[in-house]
């Protein structure tokens, strides 16, 4: 893959998530109970607290 021109860790993380469906059937999903719905949630709420945090590095 870094062949290919994906990076060191974009390489590993594909790796991560084809181990993880082939040996549990889906992604690492969150332990029961670590997500919570807390009612209507806006879009700019979902993308600032979130989606956006979870992908800086």
């Amino acid at each position: 893959m870094v062949q290919a021109g994906l990076s060191e860790n974009m390489a590993d993380l594909y790796i991560e998530m084809t181990h993880d469906i082939n040996n549990h059937g889906a992604m690492m999903l969150p332990p029961a109970g670590a997500v919570r719905s807390t009612g209507a949630v806006t879009l700019k709420q979902f993308a600032q607290e979130v989606f956006a945090p979870a992908f800086q590095c």
